[in-house]
């Protein structure tokens, strides 16, 4: 799974979400998109309830899908606004405990999004979350989040309701 960074902010009045995703930008006049199922992956790790949001990222019209290709050494990257969506009407596959609908201001919510072109959630993708969900807490522990206004090149980014400026 490869995590691309991300910042944005979420609403709890109209419960949306709006974030930008730093991806790479594709050589072959390909295009990027999301699902329009996104899924909820939110954990509990001590005290603390994590809200987690995983999209799937999708390219198109690219000779070359595997972004691995794009070494970030030698690429240019590009911010997109390619993610919106309502928070309570992410999928819940796994059945999280978590309610998305609990979310304060004061509370973050993790952004991740996972490139993969053949991702079926009926096909194998429910073992693909289940794999996700289980590395989670060490996702978690293992970031140091601080403001930022835009996405960095990085792996992997947090929204908080204030967002960041875009």
């Amino acid at each position: 799974m490869k995590v691309y960074q991300t910042c944005g902010s979420f609403n709890t009045s109209t419960e949306e979400v709006a974030a930008k995703v730093m991806l790479p930008v594709l050589k072959h006049g390909g295009s990027y998109a999301f699902d329009s199922e996104f899924y909820n992956l939110s954990v509990e790790v001590g005290s603390t309830t994590h809200y987690i949001v995983l999209g799937v990222l999708r390219v198109t019209d690219e000779s070359v899908s595997d972004l691995c290709n794009y070494k970030t050494d030698e690429i240019m990257l590009d911010t997109r606004t390619n993610s919106s969506f309502c928070y309570t009407d992410v999928e819940n596959p796994l059945n999280v405990s978590i309610d998305l609908g609990n979310m304060t201001s004061n509370d973050e919510l993790h952004l991740l999004c996972l490139h993969k072109d053949d991702f079926n959630i009926a096909s194998g993708g429910e073992d693909i979350l289940e794999d996700i969900y289980a590395k989670i807490p060490t996702y978690i522990s293992s970031k140091n989040y601080v403001s930022m206004s835009h996405p960095n090149k990085g792996d992997g980014g947090i929204l908080q309701a204030n967002g960041c400026q875009f």
